[in-house]
């Protein structure tokens, strides 16, 4: 957890934004990656989805796993972008493909909701297995909740 982060949040100190904001360019300009997708994050709290986009497409071209499943939330929820849940889940995809717990669980709802992808209740419960298998425990409730729900009715 950096300074920044500490100011976003207000974490053991009071909230400042520009703060923040300050604290993450300057780390950018130090080559810190990770800044780019806070400082992008940091925007597209305060619905500045311009400068969101642009740093989340400099992240997503590095790599970053979490730009790759913050960017897809936006075209899934067509916040500064028109809305394509179809972009949403090829950048959930790419995030998914580099072990991003984010990615795995919001591509697993994809599909357990059937939202631009086929509904598949065994692919969700693979991908919430896999975010499971990589630390996020509440995938848990997901999988014993669509197991013992909605698999067991379906195969009565």
């Amino acid at each position: 957890m950096s300074l920044g982060d500490l100011y976003l949040d207000g974490l053991g100190v009071n909230k400042n934004i520009t703060l923040a904001e300050g604290l993450y360019k300057n780390a950018m300009q130090e080559g810190n990656d990770i800044a780019i997708t806070r400082l992008a994050m940091l925007y597209a709290e305060i619905d500045n989805y311009d400068d969101a986009i642009r740093l989340y497409n400099i992240a997503i071209e590095k790599g970053d796993p979490v730009a790759m499943n913050s960017m897809g939330l936006l075209y899934q929820h067509g916040l500064g972008v028109e809305p394509d849940v179809k972009k949403s889940i090829e950048l959930y995809q790419q995030a998914a493909n580099h072990n991003s717990i984010g990615g795995l669980i919001n591509l697993g709802l994809m599909y357990e909701e059937g939202l631009g992808v086929p509904q598949s209740y065994e692919k969700a419960i693979e991908l919430y297995e896999k975010s499971y298998q990589l630390g996020y425990t509440d995938a848990k409730l997901r999988i014993d909740f669509l197991k013992n729900n909605i698999l067991k009715k379906s195969n009565n």
